[in-house]
């Protein structure tokens, strides 16, 4: 019994944070720490942070760095927003997929070189078609099944992420196939002196 108040406490917890944290950036009082970062540096402490969280959780990682086009582009941002955002994407990632699966994360620019961005996908049991505009709104959870011993979210990571890329100029948005996995992807502009 100790256990479970435990574990519902701290899960209350993470929700009132969220919450607070939501509020805070929806009411512009949210106070971002924002500097001069090089996108393949930032790249490369991401993925560093997570591939043991995806290889503990028994799926494979694959990562597509494009370092040429990375290299000597800079972005204006806040890293620990940036890797909130990839985080929370990540561990939605490894929620959804089975084990001896695959999650793949790319990191680059677009066609234009104006935005730096990353994108995950999952081979886990995708979003229904009918969910996925909803998915970036606050408190909606779609149908999926959760994979046995992971916990539902609150409904709000997805909201913050895209509080916090908005924020930053960019743009998050998610494609799915049900059965097949999801896709999310995150843009930040790159910053040219």
């Amino acid at each position: 019994a100790l256990e479970i108040i435990s574990s519902k406490a701290l899960l209350l917890e993470h929700l009132i944070n969220d919450l607070f944290q939501l509020s805070k950036l929806e009411s512009n009082q949210f106070s971002f720490n924002f500097m001069h970062l090089s996108a393949l540096d930032l790249s490369q402490q991401l993925v560093g942070k997570y591939l043991l969280d995806i290889k503990s959780a028994g799926i494979k990682p694959i990562v597509e760095l494009d370092s040429g086009a990375l290299t000597g582009k800079n972005l204006i941002a806040d890293p620990k927003r940036i890797d909130q955002v990839f985080s929370n994407i990540i561990f939605n990632a490894i929620k959804y997929t089975e084990p001896g699966s695959k999650i793949k994360i790319k990191f680059g620019l677009d066609q234009d070189l104006n935005n730096y961005v990353v994108s995950v996908s999952d081979s886990g049991i995708g979003i229904p078609q009918e969910d996925l505009p909803f998915i970036f709104d606050r408190f909606f959870k779609a149908r999926a099944p959760v994979r046995p011993g992971k916990e539902p979210g609150s409904g709000l990571g997805l909201t913050i992420s895209k509080e916090i890329i908005s924020a930053h100029g960019g743009a998050i948005s998610a494609k799915s196939n049900l059965g097949k996995g999801s896709t999310f992807t995150f843009t930040v502009p790159v910053y040219y002196d």
